[in-house]
């Protein structure tokens, strides 16, 4: 009984407005926030794909270099590098 008595009394001293719920103001503020940002600033863009495009051909050079020194590593039995790793594995 006390609840509904002091909820009464809440309703008889604050205005109107203070008994909306809590999760109104949310609400009300949140939607205000978020759609002053878009008008704002706008959406983000996608860029990723874009630099990856525009950069597609020097990558796949560097890739191609890349794989063809693997190659020749692996293709030269003389090379010092290889002959370094390989007594380090049998180490």
């Amino acid at each position: 009984m006390s609840r509904q008595l002091f909820q009464q009394q809440l309703a008889l001293e604050f205005p109107e407005e203070f008994l909306v719920p809590v999760s109104t103001h949310w609400e009300e503020l949140k939607s205000s926030i978020l759609t002053t940002c878009q008008n704002t600033l706008g959406h983000a863009q996608k860029k990723h794909q874009d630099w990856f495009d525009s950069n597609d051909q020097s990558l796949k050079k560097l890739i191609g270099q890349k794989r063809k020194a693997l190659m020749d590593l692996k293709k030269d039995p003389k090379s010092t590098a290889k002959k370094l790793h390989t007594n380090k594995r049998r180490q």
